[in-house]
């Protein structure tokens, strides 16, 4: 994995005073992908791609080319992991579905495991929001941590920490609440998940308040202000992080289309196969690099921008060679 360190160095080096999440980083970013372009064959020829690239460019010192098998080898087994999930191959839904019904094997699960997206969408929907609470969750955790590292416990309380956290997960229960009352959105009010969700903002207020008083500051015009921004910065940015995590269903909603459409073209032209194979090389060039951009930039945004500042500086050790003195 150490070539796909590139990921997080790319956004900065870690200080001293935070985490390294060069390698959470890696995990996030490839299960990410998976989601949006879960495929077994396609992800089989990435992962492939990765290793060729990774051990062609290993002997030679790397290069960017080292950097990129690094980074597609993760990538092609998450897509085959939710490719078995969603059960496709190459675009060719439900083949493993229809085996199992022909070969008269029941599993002990349901399958195929993931939610199809298109006639499930808002099960997938409910399932990435699901997701996204847990890893914006995961993020403010580091931060909170990094805070305390820094020897600020107060800003552990915030935006940075748990404010931000208990707004989160009000927010996420707050909103199952509503759909599993029938849209009652006064009754969603009253519900303790809400109550929970104003405690978050009211202790992203209130955290730099206490922050000027124990620094001898008291409260003054700037720390209110700073506080009036840091609720309405915890109000907007927890709304904002949760509803762009559904990029991700919108981009498996894609790749599933491109299936369909694969079928429509081959029946529309009377030449079997062919809208497979369009639709394949589709997959596999623009699909692909969307993902990746996609799954990116939730990493860098609404992840690591929790908790990472990448204000550090790479440690060169210091070095002194000796000539070794000739015995002419």
């Amino acid at each position: 994995l150490k070539p796909a360190l590139i990921l997080t160095y790319l956004r900065g080096w870690p200080s001293a005073s935070e985490v390294n999440p060069a390698y959470i980083s890696i995990v996030v970013f490839a299960f990410q992908f998976g989601l949006m372009y879960g495929d077994i064959g396609q992800g089989l020829l990435f992962l492939l791609i990765g290793v060729y690239l990774w051990r062609k460019n290993k002997e030679v010192g790397g290069g960017m080319m080292y950097r990129l098998g690094g980074i597609m080898m993760p990538m092609g087994l998450s897509a085959i992991i939710f490719g078995f999930m969603f059960d496709s191959f190459f675009l060719i839904e439900h083949g493993i579905t229809h085996w199992l019904h022909a070969s008269h094997i029941v599993l002990p699960f349901h399958y195929p495991i993931m939610p199809n997206p298109v006639h499930e969408t808002t099960t997938l929907m409910l399932l990435v929001f699901k997701i996204a609470t847990i890893e914006v969750i995961f993020g403010l955790i580091l931060g909170a941590y990094n805070e305390i590292k820094k020897g600020n416990p107060i800003g552990a309380l915030g935006e940075h920490g748990l404010g931000m956290i208990l707004y989160i997960i009000g927010l996420y229960m707050t909103a199952m609440h509503f759909i599993s009352i029938g849209m009652n959105f006064m009754a969603a009010m009253g519900s303790p998940w809400f109550i929970l969700a104003l405690v978050g903002l009211l202790l992203s207020f209130i955290e730099p308040v206490i922050h000027s008083v124990y620094h001898g500051h008291g409260v003054g015009v700037d720390a209110i202000g700073l506080g009036v921004g840091g609720l309405l910065l915890t109000f907007v940015e927890g709304l904002a992080n949760l509803f762009s995590f559904l990029r991700i269903a919108a981009f498996a909603l894609a790749h599933a289309s491109l299936a369909i459409a694969a079928v429509a073209l081959s029946n529309s032209l009377g030449i079997a196969g062919i809208g497979l194979v369009i639709m394949n090389v589709v997959a596999l060039s623009f699909e692909f690099v969307s993902s990746a951009v996609q799954s990116l930039r939730l990493l860098y945004y609404e992840f690591m921008g929790k908790f990472f500042q990448g204000g550090g500086v790479r440690f060169k050790p210091y070095a002194m060679s000796f000539a070794k003195k000739s015995n002419n």
